[in-house]
């Protein structure tokens, strides 16, 4: 009879023992939220991830080492968030950024593979319509998509910087 209740209240102690084991080797850390104004879009940065973001004139590629809630350490830099003017998350549209690159390539590869077969047969005319219609589309789509492989997220305009403590 004695054994049921000792052996609850054992499990209840260890349980209560991991659990506030797991409370202090947590670390309280801020997160950077970049959040669109009116809406519930929101793009959270923390510690050691990369960030690409537009400073007057030139666009910088780094490391978040520290966030605080008035600047941010990005590689061995402090930047302040109102110096900010854009963030550009080369990430985000992975259609796109693969589509850019690779129908080019098969748009021009098929051009070059139907050529080839036409010189290799002794065709007459070498290049034929029907082959450099879609070689030229694809070689178009890619272009056409070149300009969106990139999401921009501009601060004045749509969207601010808000820090939280984790």
């Amino acid at each position: 009879m004695l054994l049921k209740p000792t052996a609850i209240s054992l499990f209840a102690v260890l349980l209560a023992m991991y659990s506030c084991h797991a409370q202090d080797s947590l670390i309280s850390e801020n997160v950077l939220i970049l959040r669109k104004r009116k809406s519930a879009k929101r793009v959270y940065y923390i510690k050691k991830s990369p960030i690409v973001y537009k400073n007057n004139d030139t666009i910088q590629v780094g490391i978040i080492n520290e966030i605080e809630f008035d600047s941010i350490l990005i590689d061995s830099t402090w930047i302040k968030y109102n110096s900010i003017v854009s963030v550009i998350n080369p990430y985000k549209r992975q259609f796109l950024k693969n589509g850019s690159m690779l129908f080019p390539i098969a748009g021009i590869t098929f051009a070059i593979i139907t050529t080839v077969n036409s010189i290799i047969n002794r065709d007459k005319p070498i290049f034929y319509r029907d082959h450099l219609i879609p070689s030229a589309g694809l070689v178009g789509l890619g272009a056409i998509m070149w300009p969106f492989k990139t999401k921009k997220y501009r601060m004045k305009r749509k969207w601010e910087f808000m820090v939280m403590a984790n």
